[in-house]
């Protein structure tokens, strides 16, 4: 397969994913809303609070967090220190750049590895959530969710951009 080939597919599928995780952040934001508001209301309308809701959206919360991160990381949208790249000649900039993604991907594949060791732990020792009593491994499952989206749009950036 050429190069031309490789990049229009992976620009189809970098489209489908960002529109996947955008989907994804939009459905936990207004889950998150509505459940806040929901225990707002009933909580000081009603004096009855609603005991499983704080839970469900702390979870929603770190699904938000991780899927979100990788739609920023994405678009360059996510805070770096560019002070040291930037005071060096141009020359040097782009090795750094690509010494950059480089590791960028490496911290990504061992948070990958690492996360699917909690989740394996967590699902073998059959832990729960206190209040809803779901598996311990649907909460963390936001970790390696965003991850591999990040490492996805790591490695599509270096298809797709012209200067790394």
């Amino acid at each position: 397969m050429d190069r031309n080939k490789l990049t229009k597919l992976i620009k189809i599928i970098d489209k489908y994913v960002q529109n996947f995780a955008k989907g994804m952040c939009i459905f936990t934001l207004g889950v998150i809303v509505l459940l806040v508001g929901i225990q707002v209301v009933s909580r000081y309308i009603f004096s009855y609070s609603f005991f499983w809701i704080e839970e469900l959206v702390r979870y929603l919360c770190v699904y938000f967090a991780f899927v979100g991160g990788s739609l920023a990381l994405r678009r360059n949208e996510l805070v770096g220190v560019s002070l040291f790249i930037d005071a060096v000649p141009k020359v040097v900039q782009r090795p750094l750049r690509i010494l950059g993604k480089f590791l960028i991907v490496v911290f990504l594949v061992v948070v990958i590895v690492y996360s699917f060791d909690l989740i394996y732990l967590v699902t073998s020792r059959n832990q729960l959530s206190p209040a809803l009593r779901i598996p311990m491994g649907l909460a963390y499952g936001a970790i390696p969710m965003g991850v591999i989206l990040m490492f996805f749009f790591v490695i599509s950036s270096w298809f797709l951009e012209k200067e790394v």
